[in-house]
Parts: structure tokens; C-alpha cells; sequence
């Protein structure tokens, strides 16, 4: 099939994710200690020396509780993507298999037309539409909605040309265009989706930065 490359292959295994989590409960855990014992110092001193107005003692009290929200948010942060972490590991091999069948039968389908295989065409339609829905568990409300129709247009392609009706050889040659370009774009928009979401979390974050 010309202009169309095989499906990138992942490794066997999942990616190596440098683990913190230690570092980060003993860091979150000294931020917390000091931030108390440096509450209880100022109230020391205000009760040792009588100095501190009660004014000066409350934006003490607050900026050590500011101080505190945000290691505790930070490290509320670190748990929760180190829990996303993990559960993209656990799944990456299902991912992987999943990905490699929805090729697999978009491939086919296209194999089908160009044979005018209508049996072909009939059982990889069948296997593409199986093996979207085991894709879609992975899959943003963004993404389901896009394949859904994308893959819709390339079912009817797929099934216009090998339509009895089909009398323009050249309306033939555009669609088996159109056909071929949209299995390239599958596997461009799929591939980093299923194998590099964090990455494309930091490009959304930094496109939505741009835009505010």
C-alpha cells in the first residue's frame, strides 16, 4: 500500500518511571515539621519578649500556613500523578495489544478494498469496530468522539468502493486517497494518545498558558 508505513512498534515493556516517592514523603514531611516548629518559635518569642504586636504574630501565623497549603498541595499533586504513573504502566501492555488490532483491521479494510474482497471488507469492518471499543476505556471524551467519527467516514469509504454503483474511476482514485491519508492519521493521533499522555498533558497546559 503506497504512503502507508507499518505501525510504529512499542516496547515489549513499560517506560521507566524514576521513583521519588520517598524523597518527597520525607521532604513533605520536614516541610510540615518546620513549618510548626517556626510557628511555635514566633509564638515563643511574642511570649518570651513581648515585642511582637498580635498584629505582627497573625501575618506570621499566616504566612506559615500559606507555606504549608502549598507544600501540601504540591505533594497532593506528586500522589496523584504518581497514581497515574502507575496505572498507565499497569496498562501499557493491554494498550499495546489493543492499538496493534485497531491497525491491524483499519489495514485490512484497506487491503480489502483494493482486492474487492467483500468478504474481507465485511469481516475487518467487523474487527475494526471490536477492537475500537476495546480502545476506548483509554480514550478522553475527546478522543472516543473523534475516532467515532472518523472511523464512521472510513467504514463508508470503504464500503462506497466496493459498491456496485461505483462508475467514476476517478472519484475511485480520490477516495482510495482519502482511505490511505486517514490510516496514516489514525496512527499519528493515536500513538502518542495511548503512549505519551503525560507529554501531551504539558502541550495542552502550555497551548492553554499561551492562549490566557
Amino acid at each position: 500500500m503506497s504512503g502507508y508505513s507499518e505501525p510504529k512498534q512499542s516496547s515489549s515493556t513499560s517506560p521507566t518511571f524514576a521513583n521519588k516517592e520517598n524523597r518527597v514523603i520525607l521532604f513533605g514531611f520536614v516541610l510540615v515539621l518546620a513549618a510548626i516548629v517556626m510557628t511555635g518559635f514566633v509564638s515563643y518569642l511574642n511570649y518570651k519578649t513581648g515585642r511582637v504586636s498580635g498584629e505582627q504574630l497573625i501575618q506570621a501565623q499566616q504566612v506559615q500556613e500559606q507555606a504549608l497549603a502549598r507544600a501540601q498541595a504540591q505533594y497532593a499533586g506528586f500522589l496523584d500523578k504518581q497514581a497515574r504513573v502507575t496505572r498507565f504502566e499497569k496498562s501499557f501492555m493491554a494498550r499495546q495489544q489493543h492499538y496493534a488490532e485497531f491497525m491491524a483491521a483499519l489495514s485490512d479494510t484497506w487491503l480489502s478494498v483494493n482486492r474487492k474482497d467483500k468478504q474481507l471488507l465485511e469481516d475487518s469492518l467487523q474487527k475494526l469496530a471490536k477492537s475500537y471499543y476495546a480502545l476506548e476505556p483509554f480514550l478522553e471524551e475527546g478522543g472516543r468522539h473523534y475516532l467515532q467519527k472518523r472511523i464512521a467516514i472510513y467504514h463508508n469509504l470503504a464500503q462506497q468502493l466496493l459498491s456496485d454503483k461505483v462508475e467514476h474511476d476517478g472519484l475511485v482514485l480520490e477516495d482510495k486517497a482519502t482511505m490511505n491519508r486517514m490510516l496514516e492519521d489514525f496512527q499519528s493521533y493515536l500513538y502518542p494518545l495511548l503512549f505519551k499522555p503525560f507529554s501531551n498533558e504539558q502541550t495542552q497546559k502550555g497551548s492553554e498558558n499561551e492562549r490566557n
